[in-house]
């Protein structure tokens, strides 16, 4: 009997030592350094109401600490697209953080979670008035 409780205590010693799998994550740049196509959604608030618009496109990370891409958005059945370059850092909790300036003359700020191993990623974006959310997945 002592010698199963005391196998009994040394197994559970042993696993609290290990802890989860997900707690020892962490994550770099480097994970991310690839091509992602995305899909989300744009939600704009203007003086006239809330317009919701679809947005899609491809961005590539690079390992300089750029980020290039091109997307396209519809609202309302108008349909524009733009190209954004921008920088973008990485945290080793596994969020990133882009600041990304588009050729329509607009700017904003991304902020993603790193997922998957970074085969997926996950965002929300910020422009005065508008909010962006969606998933990028690596091409």
């Amino acid at each position: 009997m002592n010698k199963m409780l005391a196998s009994i205590l040394v197994l559970a010693w042993l696993l609290l030592q290990t802890g989860p799998v997900s707690a020892n994550t962490a994550c770099s740049d480097g994970m991310i350094r690839n091509s992602y196509g995305f899909v989300g959604a744009t939600v704009i608030q203007t003086l006239e109401g809330v317009t919701y618009c679809g947005v899609t496109g491809v961005f590539t990370f690079y390992g300089d600490g750029t980020a290039r891409g091109t997307l396209i958005q519809s609202c309302n059945g108008f349909v524009e697209s733009a190209k954004g370059t921008g920088t973008f850092t990485v945290s080793g909790s596994c969020m990133a953080t882009a600041i990304v300036d588009f050729s329509d003359g607009d700017s904003g700020t991304f902020y993603f979670t790193i997922v998957d191993g970074g085969n997926n990623l996950l965002f929300v974006g910020e422009q005065p008035g508008i909010t962006f959310t969606g998933s990028g997945e690596k091409l």
